[in-house]
């Protein structure tokens, strides 16, 4: 299993550089006659990562407790955000970095700030402003790829299990990191099909048209170099 480098955005799938720790709750005279099976029951585990492109270190640290689910767990470096350039609003930004940040301890939440970014980007890049996002997906519908369209209208689905109660109140629809998680790699997606793309291609237009400018300026002036007659 691969993992993000949290300093430099490099997806490292060398198993080698991910190095497992696990300390066990019990003290040294009750592990006598133990397996080490049984000693790790219920233990702290420490995942340490070196990546491969910087050499930076990076560290996990959850509890362990044998056949059961355990969510909670602290980073460092503590968010795992990529960096997303200033001409992204700065609300869509924070609201991404936040839900980054809580991915793993609370990933409802994070699935609904996901959501919260997505609206907020439709709003911004695609100027849609509907009664509810449901409304504002319908209108994006044409504007993008069908996969695409699919997917943002699937965020919206999993981001309203943390936006909206049940009618059901009894009826408990989780969202695990893992989840979460994907729905984070989306909005860095349309970010970069968006934002980043929008801002590359002008960029680069505006260079061109400049260079063009500039290189009929020097034919008009006539300081253009001049090959020698033959």
């Amino acid at each position: 299993m691969g993992y993000l480098c949290p300093y430099c955005n490099h997806t490292c799938f060398d198993n080698g550089d991910i190095n497992t720790t696990y300390y066990p709750s019990h003290g040294s005279a009750d592990l006598e006659g133990m397996s080490e099976a049984d000693a790790i029951t219920n233990a702290v585990q420490i995942d340490f990562s070196i990546c491969p492109n910087c050499g930076k270190t990076s560290i996990k640290m959850s509890p362990y407790w044998k056949n059961k689910n355990m969510k909670f767990s602290f980073s460092y470096p503590p968010s795992m955000a990529i960096f997303l350039p200033e001409y992204v609003p700065e609300a869509i930004r924070s609201d991404y970095e936040e839900a980054v940040s809580i991915v793993d301890l609370s990933p409802k939440a994070s699935a609904t700030l996901a959501r919260r970014c997505l609206q907020g980007m439709i709003h911004d890049f695609w100027d849609i402003k509907e009664k509810n996002l449901n409304a504002e997906i319908t209108s994006l519908k044409g504007k993008v790829s069908p996969t695409q369209w699919k997917a943002i209208d699937g965020l919206r689905k999993i981001g309203n299990i943390g936006a909206h109660m049940e009618k059901d109140v009894e009826l408990i629809i989780d969202v695990d990191p893992g989840e979460a998680k994907k729905l984070l790699k989306l909005i860095e997606l349309l970010i970069e099909k968006w934002y980043i793309a929008r801002n590359d291609e002008e960029q680069l237009l505006d260079e061109i048209s400049k260079l063009a400018d500039e290189k009929e300026a020097e034919r008009k002036s006539g300081t253009g170099c001049q090959q020698d007659s033959v």
